[in-house]
């Protein structure tokens, strides 16, 4: 007879209560070594960033050219809390930008030291918090020593506009530190603690409304039960309710930035989510071949390239392997969870922004990865402990060498653009950029080659056309200023820059019926600017078109009196009506409200000389020469008070000394043909004609016609 197996059953093994209070016998020399340790090899891979300049990728909109924070009075200040600034709501990061520009204005080394002391903070905190939840200073230490070296997070640290990702990180992280102090001890002053951090994290970047479900994902891990109404709404109602008021406004400020649908289909987004997610867990693991961009995909026959499809397999196969492990690795499934609720609004299913993912979005939500990767590491077998230590040790100076490195790309916009093209030739964006670079630093020439290189490599770019406008109307090409700004206007009708600078192209080839036209265009779309409508009433009349002038200048002298600039100009198109009179009270009025406007003795000449005053002409000239001896028109006009008289040697001095002010004074150079024919020296007389005609200069151009003679 077989015996009965009498031996009981094995309990079930319990879980394992909450840990308590970090154990008082911790050993200070540890604690002071990972401490200092991590602030030296944080300093050493970041400190390179505080010679960086600011780069023209948001550090101008934000910082350079951002009206909003070169005040801070009061009004300037609440208008910071109550408005969005380029499709977001992030008032406290624009005051740190604010309290930053009162100090040195957009002195870049200031906002880079800020971003590094926070990246400071965020390392030390992400260190406290993990000591404290675990029970485990080693746990606490590598996840905050791999935050703080990861090459991922070089974008949010070392990029000066990015100041709102370190910024929210670093409330946010104080919000779940004082959860625990809650849960550890329930004291109003702890969830006060919370909340204020919550609102400062969301006030400093939207992404911060997560805090709730990342706050649940904490729960799972210390062995709280989630599904529990209380633990997962009651304790934290009033976490959820601003949670969900920040994400409304959130949604409201970022409407704008939805991409367009015409191009990707909703389902689409669902596979370019799934595409930018196994992306952030590879480039966890392998941080390389980083980029400030990451473009979409080109579709080939309607389709994405074939690993976008098959990438979305990546978040079920891990979400299974996750649920799979709830019981017996729950430190995995937590650490998944919270990276998969801090990182799931950017992942594109709902698209913003022109690009697929960025390493930025992964600064927060990196810190479940590395948590996983810590515990793994207290978890490892004593025997083996040597053999992965040094496997450890490799890992972290192979990513702290490739972090120092790719802080050396944020140096200036040459070099991280250049890092751009490097990866992706056909991000048009990038050559525009080192083009506004080279703009930027007074070089015409190289901005107008990476302009080019812009438009060749995505003929539909408008603003490559725009800005190649502009570089070109910089280097009086006024003929391709004309040809690319019509391209640029025409890709993007809306654009107030595109239609500016074309006026201002048309406006110096004197073809000014058409400069009023697109000068109108520039003021539908920003009608308070009003040196435009000035310069339309100009070009209207230049077109001799004097009644709609007339009508602007008197309209804005109705609303403003007393205006120089206007009075100037309407006094010269009375003057060109012959109402002298009438010219000169008003010109006289704007010289003593501006007595060193140079343009109010230009028209005072030119209204004596019609009167044949040339006397006061030459003398008003004069005058003005002394006020300002470098400029052309002062020559120019001065010439033009000797050519009526009749005196050509003095006209030909001053039409020279116009063009040693301007060598590309189109006036001067006609007005020297004109003065050298008078002379009858032919030769020279056609020399300047050709010059005055590839300047664009219309006179010269029909003489040359006239005479048959090409330029």
């Amino acid at each position: 007879m077989k015996k009965k197996n009498t031996k009981p059953t094995p309990a079930p093994t319990p879980t394992p209560p909450p840990a308590a209070r970090i154990p008082e016998k911790e050993n200070p020399k540890t604690f002071w070594t990972w401490i200092i340790g991590l602030l030296l090899i944080t300093i050493f891979i970041y400190f390179p960033a505080l010679t960086h300049e600011l780069v023209n990728w948001d550090d101008d909109s934000y910082i350079i050219q951002n009206t909003l924070i070169q005040s801070f009075s009061l009004e300037a200040i609440i208008h910071l809390f109550s408005s969005f600034y380029t499709g977001n709501y992030h008032p406290i990061t624009l005051l740190t930008y604010a309290i930053e520009y009162q100090l040195v204005q957009a002195e870049p080394l200031l906002y880079h030291l800020d971003n590094l002391l926070l990246h400071l903070g965020n390392t030390l905190l992400v260190f406290f918090f993990f000591r404290r939840f675990t029970q485990n200073i080693t746990i606490g230490g590598i996840t905050a020593l791999l935050f703080t070296i990861h090459p991922l997070h070089v974008e949010s640290v070392a990029w000066a506009a990015e100041r709102k990702d370190v910024l929210y990180t670093f409330f946010f992280l104080g919000a779940m530190y004082f959860y625990e102090r809650w849960q550890e001890n329930r004291k109003p002053i702890y969830y006060s603690a919370i909340l204020l951090c919550f609102l400062l994290s969301c006030l400093s970047k939207g992404m911060a409304v997560v805090l709730p479900a990342a706050l649940v994902t904490l729960d799972f891990l210390k062995g709280r039960n989630i599904l529990n109404l209380k633990t997962l709404i009651i304790d934290k109602a009033p976490i959820w309710l601003m949670a969900l008021a920040f994400g409304i406004i959130a949604i409201i400020a970022q409407e704008k930035a939805i991409r367009d649908e015409k191009i990707f289909s909703h389902l689409d987004n669902i596979f370019i989510g799934g595409y930018g997610y196994l992306q952030y867990l590879w480039k966890t693991v392998v941080p390389i071949q980083l980029s400030c961009f990451y473009p979409y995909p080109q579709k080939t026959q309607g389709l994405m390239p074939w690993y976008y499809y098959a990438s979305i397999l990546s978040i079920p196969l891990t979400a299974g392997i996750a649920w799979k492990l709830r019981k017996t690795h729950s430190w995995i499934t937590g650490g998944w969870l919270f990276f998969l609720v801090t990182i799931v609004m950017v992942l594109q299913f709902l698209p913003v922004g022109a690009a697929v993912y960025a390493d930025r979005y992964y600064y927060l939500a990196s810190v479940g990865l590395f948590y996983i990767v810590a515990e793994a590491f207290t978890r490892i077998p004593n025997s083996k402990t040597q053999l992965y230590s040094i496997a450890g040790i490799l890992i972290v100076i192979a990513y702290s060498g490739l972090s120092f490195q790719r802080v050396k790309v944020w140096e200036n916009s040459l070099t991280l653009f250049s890092n751009v093209i490097d990866q992706y030739p056909n991000a048009s964006f990038a050559y525009n950029n080192i083009g506004t670079y080279y703009q930027n630093k007074k070089e015409p020439e190289k901005s107008i080659s990476w302009y080019e290189k812009c438009t060749q490599s995505n003929p539909q770019y408008d603003l490559g056309f725009i800005n190649l406008t502009i570089a070109y109307n910089a280097i009086k090409n006024f003929d391709k200023a004309v040809l690319s700004g019509r391209r640029g206007v025409e890709l993007n009708p809306n654009s107030y820059d595109g239609w500016a600078s074309l006026a201002f192209a048309y406006d110096n080839l004197k073809d000014y019926a058409q400069a009023a036209k697109a000068y109108e265009a520039a003021h539908r779309l920003k009608p308070e600017d009003e040196i435009i409508r000035l310069n339309m009433a100009n070009a209207w009349r230049n077109a001799g078109q004097f009644e709609p002038a007339l009508q602007l200048y008197q309209q804005m002298l109705k609303e403003k009196a007393d205006q120089p600039d206007v009075l100037n100009n309407l006094g010269y198109t009375l003057a060109q009506l012959k109402r002298f009179e009438e010219a000169e009270q008003l010109l006289l009025k704007a010289q003593a409200i501006k007595p060193d406007l140079i343009p109010i003795y230009n028209n005072l000449g030119y209204t004596y000389a019609m009167q044949g005053r040339f006397a006061d002409a030459i003398k008003i000239m004069e005058k003005a020469i002394e006020i300002n001896p470098k400029n052309p028109e002062s020559y120019n006009n001065l010439g033009n008070a000797y050519g009526m008289q009749g005196n050509n040697d003095l006209a030909i001095k001053y039409f020279e000394l116009s063009l040693a002010a301007d060598p590309k004074f189109s006036d001067a150079q006609n007005n020297l043909g004109i003065a050298y024919l008078n002379v009858k020296n032919n030769d020279k007389a056609v020399y300047h004609f050709r010059e005055a005609a590839k300047l664009g200069n219309p006179n010269a151009r029909q003489f040359l016609k006239n005479q048959n003679i090409n330029w």
